[in-house]
């Protein structure tokens, strides 16, 4: 299963570049796998949660013109993704809270086309409130 968690951000420096560089980002259970193009764009960053019954990695991308971190969560076998959302919700709002302005998330369909998208707008962020909403637009990836 693949989900993705879109945040989009107040103006400012590159948010990928502040989590790949946070020196407490190990504090949240959370380690970089990989790293290209660092300090570039389009770089991307692979994280992986170290906590227990975390299985999968997220791969997280930043766009500078639309100030948007886009966060690509990828399962291994039968791991669930609200786990590993839940710590990376809990980390962005912990560390970066003062750019974030709306964290979004949508999840693949399992046996859908691939432009078939479950959108659900939730926001941790608070004045925004969204609900359930089905999409056939493609989501961008890499």
């Amino acid at each position: 299963m693949q989900t993705l968690v879109q945040v989009i951000c107040t103006p400012g420096s590159s948010l990928r570049d502040a989590i790949a560089n946070d020196r407490r980002l190990d504090a949240h259970w959370f380690e970089i796998l990989l790293e290209r193009k660092a300090g570039r764009s389009p770089g991307w960053t692979k994280l992986r949660s170290r906590a227990p019954g975390r299985r999968g990695s997220s791969n997280i991308q930043w766009n500078g013109a639309t100030r948007v971190l886009s966060c690509r969560v990828v399962n291994r076998g039968r791991g669930k993704p609200n786990l590993i959302i839940g710590d990376f919700v809990n980390y962005l709002l912990q560390r970066h809270n003062r750019r974030v302005k709306l964290i979004t998330n949508s999840a693949r369909l399992v046996g859908a086309s691939r432009d078939a998208w479950i959108i659900s707008l939730s926001s941790l962020v608070p004045g925004f409130l969204c609900g359930p909403l089905v999409s056939s637009r493609p989501v961008a990836s890499s």
